[in-house]
């Protein structure tokens, strides 16, 4: 019994002593809090970080971003507070010790109907006093600012102002208590802060907050905290009134969100989760037990989508009972009812049952950037099936009732719309137009969606038969979202599956942007407009796992934005195109198709809508021009061409003709040439190979007997020509120092004196002058060459050339003579028939194409340029002006033609980024 005694009489003692320590201790060093007890409880967002001068590093010094968005009015003052914060922590040591290393707080608030402030907060060592404090700042900022101080419920607020910068001076509210330093330039959240730390419930007791601070990740730049309380506040301070109603759906969408902050050099990532208790009623509940679903509605999304949203759901008559339960708990259910009932009997069917027989796991909402069409005809409600041909019955069946109750003839509620002769594909019209409205909610509220179809394994919702079409389109030429090279770079940095995603393209956006800001942001976003283009897009989406949701956001940035122009079509090819696209015929209507081959080698026929034909891989890549020939002699066409292996003839279905492909005796050295002597169609193909010997062949590719041409001296790469000068022939090609001219028998016509050092890959051209006429090509440094019909040269130097240079002859206006055509290194250069430069242009990089002349009429020819290193090409009229709206988009030689001859406009035909094909539109 004693020894129990003794026992609680030392545990007693015990207990004083610490008590009594514990008293004196407080006495000595003051009370220290967690700073998160003095934020106040109308915080919209609060972010935690470790190390000022570490985070502001990262963000203006590390993050182009950022380098971007300070350059707006409102952020350029946050950017020189932050640089005039750093520059204290780094000039002034007591300063720096004191603030730079610590972890603090940065709350969020709004204190006027459009006025934002931060209050900071942190952490100080227990022993550290206000004075200390107050001389420290005031030593960092220099003894000769002014300095305020005053009581507020018996804790002392400072006030110092200070230049910064160009701004002017700047008023600094600063107070410690409790071991708090609290720093703002608001009284007001000072007041509040010293306020909250007083006060039992802070922001711990707030259903949530607790939950996903469990959660925060320790290696990251920051933490962020979102209060769905109070962050419809925050956004209502850039959003207009139209907006703002809107946005206080925020406050039902969950309780607290935490968000791990990491800065990239070309990202900001935002990842972690929100909380949304049972019992509220949070928009986040919709998804409770729903598992994340794979979205997959970019494979129909034009690659032109401005933005889209899509919910994941992988049990639709769940979601439909969660949402009805939050509708009941707003007092909306009665509305939606109302709304439901009035739809069933229109539709002569109950539609939930309707959606529910058919939906897999996906809705979706896309804007496009259609032009030309007005921007409410470029919404989208886009809804995954289970079955197509199922959704379509269901939905045949719901429109023969409607048409059978209200008198109305079925077909007239169906349009059927082509693509070109071979694809078409019905339109339905809808008797109500906000089906997706009324069964899934506010986010396509804005939207009539008057007209259905069926794209892919979606049915579609638009807005008239216009779009649908459009949109459609799009899907047939596979020129899809998840094709856009951008766009797929940009996913990685998301999650794969999810319940919810939002896309928005920034750069395409900016209309959209400006509709829901308030005047002055909008303004200012217009303002600088090309600042913000460098933002490539931005990227939201949660999942729900257990009891928390995980988000995900991503902004991302892109260091150059060049505004593609406008094409009619583009069409995806297995990879990037290799050849120069060419106009062909369609013997049987007249029109217009074209011949390309891709890096695999597939050759394509695609017509004038942009659609693909036919594909077949051949084994080796075309070296040739592509020519058109009648081989039956019954105006039916076929395409000839040559790989260094063989020689194809094709029809247009796509099928060899008999007997081809011709194998080659020896290896192409160059491209077939095609000669008709007497335009009877009994034709010729000429071609070298490597063993230097030329090659004639009859139609069928037997080689021709009585051809007599020996042999070469060394390889020949140019074309072989055909040229016939009164009633004479001559076949015309070179190798590297030797110009050949036969007759149709393959003996010397024209012996020509001296050797011409030609470029590897420079053709010769034929000019008639008053002497009879002759040949005209260029040595390896530039000088210029004329043969005439008797083999006798004729040199001219206008300028030193490097061997690689590209050359062309021609009289690009129509009068007077032929100019001189030079491309070499980064330069095009044009000089007249006296050596007098006429114009020149000079790109940013090497050009390493040929150019390419187009004869629009006998008087305007023009000058194609590509710059494959830029992805550009260019366009230069006869006066060497650069044609209306170009440098455009593309990486190949282009070809320009029409697709029909009636047609008041050219069609430019290029390779694109991306292994797209581009059909520009050319006035």
């Amino acid at each position: 019994m004693t020894k129990k005694i003794w026992s609680i009489l030392l545990v007693f003692i015990l207990i004083s002593i610490l008590s009594i320590g514990y008293i004196l201790l407080r006495g000595r060093f003051g009370i220290q809090e967690n700073p998160y007890k003095a934020v106040p409880q109308d915080a919209s967002v609060i972010i935690e970080a470790t190390g000022y001068s570490h985070l502001s590093a990262q963000i203006r010094e590390e993050n182009l971003i950022w380098e971007q968005l300070k350059k707006l009015e409102k952020l350029s003052k946050a950017d020189r507070d932050i640089i005039f914060i750093d520059s204290l922590l780094l000039s002034n040591r007591e300063f720096g010790d004191l603030f730079g290393d610590k972890t603090f707080l940065t709350s969020v608030h709004q204190t006027g109907k459009k006025d934002i402030e931060l209050l900071f907060l942190m952490n100080l060592s227990p022993n550290v006093s206000f004075t200390f404090v107050h001389n420290v700042i005031s030593g960092a900022l220099k003894t000769n600012n002014k300095f305020k101080k005053r009581d507020y419920q018996k804790v002392t607020i400072g006030e110092i102002s200070s230049p910064v910068g160009n701004m002017g001076n700047k008023r600094y509210v600063y107070s410690l208590h409790k071991g708090i330093f609290m720093f703002s330039s608001s009284s007001i959240l000072v007041e509040s802060a010293i306020r909250q730390l007083d006060l039992e419930q802070n922001i711990f007791n707030q259903k949530g907050f607790i939950q996903v601070n469990k959660t925060a990740g320790r290696n990251t730049d920051a933490n962020l905290y979102i209060n769905f309380d109070n962050f419809p506040r925050f956004l209502s301070v850039f959003l207009n009134e139209s907006m703002n109603g809107r946005m206080k759906a925020f406050r039902s969408f969950a309780n607290w969100a935490e968000l791990d902050l990491h800065v990239q050099n070309d990202a900001i990532l935002l990842n972690g989760f929100s909380y949304s208790s049972d019992s509220s009623n949070n928009y986040l509940n919709f998804f409770t037990g729903q598992s994340a679903q794979k979205i997959n509605v970019d494979k129909v999304l034009p690659d032109n989508t401005i933005n889209y949203l899509a919910f994941g759901i992988s049990d639709f008559e769940k979601f439909f009972n969660s949402r009805e339960k939050y509708l009941r708990q707003n007092n909306e259910f009665h509305a939606y009812k109302s709304k439901l009932d009035e739809l069933e009997t229109q539709l002569g069917m109950e539609p939930k049952k309707l959606f529910l027989q058919i939906l897999e796991n996906e809705v979706a909402l896309a804007h496009t950037d259609i032009r030309n069409i007005p921007f409410k005809e470029n919404s989208f409600a886009l809804f995954k099936v289970k079955s197509i041909s199922q959704a379509r019955e269901y939905f045949l069946d719901y429109l023969e009732n409607y048409s059978n109750k209200n008198s109305i003839v079925l077909d007239d509620l169906i349009e059927m719309v082509k693509i070109d002769e071979a694809i078409q594909f019905p339109i339905y019209k809808l008797p109500s137009s906000k089906i997706p409205e009324i069964l899934f909610g506010g986010v396509f509220e804005d939207s009539d969606f008057t007209h259905l179809s069926f794209v892919g394994t979606y049915l579609v919702f638009g807005n008239s038969t216009r779009s649908l079409s459009n949109f459609i389109h799009y899907q047939v030429l596979q020129q899809t979202l998840i094709n856009n090279f951008e766009y797929r770079n940009f996913l990685e940095k998301l999650s794969s599956k999810s319940n919810f995603f939002f896309y928005s393209h920034v750069p395409r956006s900016t209309d959209i942007f400006k509709k829901i800001l308030t005047k002055e942001y909008a303004a200012g976003f217009e303002k600088h407009s090309e600042t913000l283009q460098k933002i490539q897009a931005i990227g939201f989406q949660f999942s729900v796992e257990n009891t928390m949701v995980y988000n995900n956001f991503v902004l991302k940035y892109q260091p150059v934005y060049n505004e593609k122009a406008e094409t009619e079509w583009e069409s995806l090819l297995d990879t990037s195109l290799m050849s120069k696209p060419v106009f062909v015929s369609n013997h049987n209507t007249g029109d217009k198709e074209i011949f390309i081959q891709d890096e695999k080698n597939n050759i394509y026929l695609i017509n004038s809508t942009g659609r693909i034909l036919w594909k077949i891989n051949i084994p080796g890549k075309i070296i040739s021009e592509i020519y058109q020939i009648d081989f039956y002699k019954n105006k039916k066409l076929q395409l000839l061409f040559n790989t260094k292996n063989h020689i194809y003839l094709i029809d247009r279905n796509g099928n060899y003709v008999e007997k081809f492909p011709v194998k080659l005796r020896a290896e192409a050295t160059n491209g077939l040439a095609l000669f008709d002597y007497e335009r009877n169609r009994n034709y010729r193909y000429c071609l070298a190979g490597n063993d230097k010997k030329i090659y004639l062949f009859d139609k069928e590719g037997k080689t021709i007997n009585g051809w007599s041409f020996p042999i070469t001296e060394s390889i020949i790469t140019t074309n072989i020509q055909h040229i016939r000068a009164g009633a004479k022939d001559y076949i015309v090609f070179s190798d590297q120092y030797k110009l050949y001219i036969l007759n149709r028998r393959g003996k010397m016509r024209v012996s020509v004196e001296g050797s011409i050092e030609k470029p590897k890959n420079q053709n010769i051209f034929f000019v008639n002058r008053s002497d009879g006429g002759g040949f005209v090509t260029t040595q390896a440094d530039g000088t210029i060459c004329f043969v005439d019909l008797e083999g006798k040269v004729e040199k001219k130097s206008i300028i030193k050339l490097s061997p690689n240079h590209f050359f062309d002859f021609r009289n690009l206006d129509g009068t007077g003579s032929n100019e001189f055509i030079f491309v070499d290194g980064k330069k095009l250069m044009v000089y007249n028939s006296e050596g007098k430069e006429k114009f020149s242009y000079e790109f940013k990089n090497e050009i390493t194409l040929k150019p390419i002349i187009f004869s629009f009429s006998s008087r305007d020819m023009k000058i194609g340029v590509v710059s494959g290193l830029d992805h550009q090409i260019f366009l230069f009229n006869n006066d060497g002006k650069l044609y209306s709206n170009f440098p455009l988009s593309g990486q190949t030689l282009f070809s320009i033609g029409k697709f029909r001859s009636s047609s008041n406009k050219f069609n430019l035909i290029v390779g694109g980024e991306d292994n797209f094909l581009y059909n520009y539109s050319v006035n």
